[in-house]
């Protein structure tokens, strides 16, 4: 994964924030890397944007994919928007940034 990784993964008390460009309604979720432009881990969900589903799609995505449980993880800002920052409780950036490296596709 890119080496910008740093730049969307910020480290707080007690957590870390991902600043994510979501795009929803693709043909399978991935983690698409960093968009250098927009500063976001790119994330594209097969679910569509209704409702809220493909913002419990992303928690559901992303702490699968960190290797914690859901309840760990929310979001923080852009409930309807594709720009978002999610929460991760417990980690630190070093921490997330290796699970995405290694399980990157």
């Amino acid at each position: 994964m890119d080496e910008k990784i740093r730049d969307v993964v910020k480290s707080t008390k007690g957590g870390v924030y991902i600043d994510i460009y979501l795009t929803p309604g693709t043909s399978r979720n991935k983690i698409d890397g960093v968009n250098p432009w927009r500063n976001c881990l790119e994330v594209k969900l097969k679910e569509d944007p209704i409702k809220g589903k493909a913002n419990s799609a992303l928690i559901s995505y992303i702490s699968e994919h960190i290797g914690v449980t859901t309840e760990r993880v929310s979001l923080v800002k852009g409930k309807t928007s594709r720009k978002k920052r999610i929460f991760i409780q417990g980690l630190d950036d070093a921490g997330v940034i290796k699970y995405l490296d290694l399980k990157s596709d």
